[in-house]
């Protein structure tokens, strides 16, 4: 008896993961019977594979990036001059920008009549709240990186190559105290690397972590303007700051880098990068939960019937096109 259950049990299991390629269909109408059921298997995980798609998304990540790059990438450095954050140029033109609207875009203390916010906190637009503090990074390399020919040594006594680690600067300099002036390792820094539009850059360097008051944070960028923070072996400095909106639910990550080629003037790329890092708090994102279990179970469903056909057809298998597609999307799936 139990070994009848058992073929039964094998005969059921196998019936429900039967498709055209496992099932000997004998006659026309077993044949449909077959296709009918892929059909509509498919198109039931082509709706959850939808609606999780679309249901993580909304329009409001669209607009926090927009008007948290209009306030910091397109607001001019002064009022007297046009210049904006993608049009720097100059290292002056870089602390006008630090000065301007980098201080004014992170510390909203006064209302629109001139009367102090209550909360002694940071919002950005009175709406996002600043978490931490920022950071402003520096990564230098070393006088006498590149070689001068012999017939110009006289005239130049400097020379600073392209950025690589191996050119990497790492010795105390300026001030010589506090992490703004001697150089701190990734990994002490728990950093990682970052791409740019001239090197990759390691995720070390010399860094200044400013405040959460305006007054504090102004009287740190002078300090490093004064004190010659940048100079000739500068290659790129980063600002790194997040914030949080609860009215959407969205962290956005932020991400300015300014590099400093070689050649001279500046080069300017940004990063904003909306994230829900709080999920299952409305009636609607439990309701993705769901659906992202029941994708699991899909997933396992089509594994389990892959191995099948693999197993009856073995190298055969993958001579069809729609086959190896199949595979295709059970791997990037899993890999997502």
């Amino acid at each position: 008896h139990r070994v009848a259950w058992a073929k039964g049990l094998a005969r059921r299991l196998r019936g429900f993961w039967g498709t055209r390629l496992t099932e000997e269909n004998t006659s026309r109408e077993k044949y449909l019977k077959s296709v009918l059921r892929e059909l509509i298997t498919y198109l039931i995980f082509l709706l959850v594979l939808c609606i999780l798609s679309y249901g993580m998304v909304s329009s409001s990540t669209y607009y926090y990036t927009r008007v948290m790059s209009q306030l910091f990438i397109e607001t001019p450095v002064s009022k007297m001059e046009k210049t904006n954050f993608k049009t720097l140029s100059t290292m002056e033109d870089f602390w006008k920008f630090t000065e301007g609207p980098l201080l004014e875009g992170l510390y909203w203390d006064m209302w629109y009549n001139n009367k102090s916010v209550a909360e002694n906190r940071s919002f950005i637009y009175y709406e996002n709240l600043l978490l931490g503090v920022p950071r402003i990074r520096q990564l230098k390399v070393r006088n006498g990186s590149c070689s001068i020919p012999e017939d110009l040594k006289d005239e130049i006594k400097e020379c600073y190559d392209v950025y690589s680690v191996g050119n990497e600067d790492t010795a105390p300099f300026g001030l010589r105290n506090g992490t703004a002036w001697t150089y701190t390792s990734e990994k002490d820094m728990n950093g990682s690397s970052q791409w740019g539009l001239i090197a990759t850059y390691s995720g070390g360097g010399y860094y200044q972590d400013l405040s959460r008051s305006r007054e504090e944070t102004s009287a740190l960028l002078a300090i490093l303007k004064n004190n010659l923070w940048l100079d000739r072996g500068t290659r790129a400095t980063f600002i790194d700051f997040s914030v949080y909106n609860a009215n959407i639910n969205l962290f956005c990550i932020i991400k300015l880098l300014v590099e400093f080629p070689p050649t001279g003037g500046v080069l300017t790329s940004w990063q904003f990068q909306p994230v829900k890092l709080i999920h299952y708090l409305s009636t609607f994102d439990f309701f993705l939960a769901a659906c992202e279990i029941v994708f699991c179970l899909f997933i396992l469903y089509y594994v389990v019937e892959e191995i099948l056909e693999i197993h009856i057809y073995s190298l055969y298998y993958f001579r069809s096109l729609w086959n190896c597609l199949d595979v295709l999307i059970i791997v990037v799936s899993e890999i997502k």
